[in-house]
């Protein structure tokens, strides 16, 4: 997983490259000072209005920023650290089961808390010998 850093300078680059041509009302040359609005608006819809990194494409959990809250609610799977992030899980139900597993181990796994209700599950699947797993946790685990 990139970095959110390096995301944004890609989505900066891309958003540049794309403004470059477009010539804003009443002047002669390209828009100068939008690259940084749109990069802004983009980088806000893909952080914020979409899944973040560290969860996986197609998990059926939605996270909600404001909040911090990853509600489970079928097959999910952490990818990555979610490091700033600190998600509390939340999931209820048989159906609802997480699987935390980082591309990257060694590595630290920041969560906000658990809570896991009605048959709800959460697996890490084993490490090879010799690496492991942090989980950090800024709350009491419910259970």
């Amino acid at each position: 997983m990139e970095s959110t850093g390096k995301v944004r300078a890609r989505l900066a680059a891309a958003v540049e490259a794309v403004l470059k041509g477009i010539v804003a009302p009443g002047r002669r040359g390209p828009h100068r000072g939008a690259a940084s609005a749109s990069v802004e608006s983009l980088e806000r819809r893909v952080m914020f209005d979409g899944n973040p990194a560290w969860l996986a494409a197609g998990s059926a959990a939605t996270w909600d920023a404001a909040s911090k809250s990853l509600t489970v609610t079928g097959a999910a799977s952490i990818v990555a650290d979610p490091g700033a992030d600190e998600p509390n899980i939340v999931a209820s139900g048989p159906g609802a089961h997480l699987t935390i597993a980082p591309a990257v181990v060694p590595s630290d796994v920041h969560l906000g808390g658990i809570t896991l209700a009605n048959g709800a599950a959460i697996t890490v699947p084993a490490q090879k010998t010799g690496t492991f797993l942090n989980f950090l946790a800024r709350s009491a685990f419910d259970g």
